[in-house]
Protein backbone atom coordinates (compact mmCIF):
# COMPACT_ATOMS: atom_id res chain seq x y z
CA UNK A 1 0.00 0.00 0.00
CA UNK A 2 0.96 3.76 -0.71
CA UNK A 3 -0.09 6.71 -0.38
CA UNK A 4 0.11 9.22 -2.82
CA UNK A 5 0.31 12.78 -0.90
CA UNK A 6 0.54 15.17 -3.84
CA UNK A 7 -0.49 14.11 -7.38
CA UNK A 8 1.54 16.58 -8.88
CA UNK A 9 4.50 16.10 -7.01
CA UNK A 10 4.07 11.64 -7.92
CA UNK A 11 3.53 12.70 -12.26
CA UNK A 12 6.99 14.61 -12.07
CA UNK A 13 8.85 12.06 -9.89
CA UNK A 14 7.29 9.10 -12.45
CA UNK A 15 8.82 11.01 -15.19
CA UNK A 16 5.66 13.23 -16.09
CA UNK A 17 6.32 16.67 -16.74
CA UNK A 18 4.46 19.88 -18.83
CA UNK A 19 1.00 20.70 -18.85
CA UNK A 20 -0.32 17.20 -19.17
CA UNK A 21 1.95 15.52 -17.18
CA UNK A 22 -0.98 14.60 -14.22
CA UNK A 23 -3.38 13.54 -17.18
CA UNK A 24 -0.87 11.67 -18.41
CA UNK A 25 0.27 9.79 -15.21
CA UNK A 26 -3.82 9.21 -14.07
CA UNK A 27 -4.13 7.59 -17.48
CA UNK A 28 -1.18 5.16 -17.20
CA UNK A 29 -2.12 4.40 -13.80
CA UNK A 30 -5.66 3.66 -15.00
CA UNK A 31 -4.01 1.17 -17.09
CA UNK A 32 -2.76 -0.49 -14.42
CA UNK A 33 -5.04 -0.63 -12.37
CA UNK A 34 -7.36 -2.37 -15.50
CA UNK A 35 -4.42 -5.01 -15.92
CA UNK A 36 -4.22 -5.80 -12.43
CA UNK A 37 -0.96 -4.95 -11.50
CA UNK A 38 -2.40 -2.37 -9.19
CA UNK A 39 -5.71 -0.99 -7.77
CA UNK A 40 -6.71 2.62 -6.00
CA UNK A 41 -9.04 4.99 -4.32
CA UNK A 42 -9.85 8.51 -5.72
CA UNK A 43 -10.72 11.61 -4.03
CA UNK A 44 -12.79 14.53 -5.32
CA UNK A 45 -11.45 15.51 -8.85
CA UNK A 46 -10.43 11.80 -9.50
CA UNK A 47 -7.18 12.47 -7.24
CA UNK A 48 -5.35 9.32 -6.67
CA UNK A 49 -4.82 8.88 -2.91
CA UNK A 50 -4.02 5.59 -2.23
CA UNK A 51 -2.57 2.87 -4.39
CA UNK A 52 -2.39 -0.52 -3.36
CA UNK A 53 0.40 -2.31 -5.36
CA UNK A 54 -0.23 -6.22 -6.67
CA UNK A 55 2.09 -9.54 -6.93
CA UNK A 56 3.47 -8.23 -10.17
CA UNK A 57 4.23 -12.05 -10.69
CA UNK A 58 0.93 -13.25 -9.86
CA UNK A 59 -0.87 -10.44 -11.99
CA UNK A 60 1.48 -11.86 -15.05
CA UNK A 61 0.50 -15.42 -14.38
CA UNK A 62 -3.52 -14.12 -14.31
CA UNK A 63 -2.75 -12.26 -17.84
CA UNK A 64 -1.19 -15.34 -19.49
CA UNK A 65 -4.01 -17.88 -17.98
CA UNK A 66 -6.27 -14.92 -19.66
CA UNK A 67 -4.31 -14.92 -23.25
CA UNK A 68 -3.02 -11.66 -22.60
CA UNK A 69 0.64 -12.30 -22.83
CA UNK A 70 1.75 -15.35 -24.99
CA UNK A 71 3.67 -18.54 -23.98
CA UNK A 72 7.19 -17.40 -25.30
CA UNK A 73 6.92 -14.28 -23.39
CA UNK A 74 5.39 -16.40 -20.46
CA UNK A 75 8.10 -18.28 -20.40
CA UNK A 76 11.10 -15.81 -20.75
CA UNK A 77 9.80 -14.37 -17.37
CA UNK A 78 9.70 -17.41 -15.80
CA UNK A 79 13.32 -18.39 -16.85
CA UNK A 80 14.41 -14.46 -15.37
CA UNK A 81 12.25 -15.09 -12.27
CA UNK A 82 14.12 -17.99 -11.59
CA UNK A 83 17.31 -16.44 -12.98
CA UNK A 84 16.74 -13.96 -9.79
CA UNK A 85 15.08 -16.47 -7.82
CA UNK A 86 11.86 -15.43 -7.66
CA UNK A 87 10.98 -18.43 -9.43
CA UNK A 88 8.37 -19.29 -6.46
CA UNK A 89 6.35 -16.87 -6.92
CA UNK A 90 4.81 -18.44 -9.85
CA UNK A 91 3.20 -20.98 -7.46
CA UNK A 92 -0.29 -21.42 -7.10
CA UNK A 93 -0.34 -20.95 -3.21
CA UNK A 94 0.22 -17.21 -3.80
CA UNK A 95 -3.47 -15.45 -3.93
CA UNK A 96 -4.45 -14.43 -7.20
CA UNK A 97 -4.59 -11.23 -8.00
CA UNK A 98 -8.07 -8.87 -7.72
CA UNK A 99 -9.48 -11.83 -5.76
CA UNK A 100 -10.06 -13.46 -8.73
CA UNK A 101 -10.30 -17.26 -8.52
Amino acid sequence: MSRIENETDAALESGYGGERGITTFRRHIRALKELGFIDYTEETRGRIKWVLLHNPYQVVKKLFQDGHIDKTTYSMMCERADAIGAGNEFDDDEEPANGAE
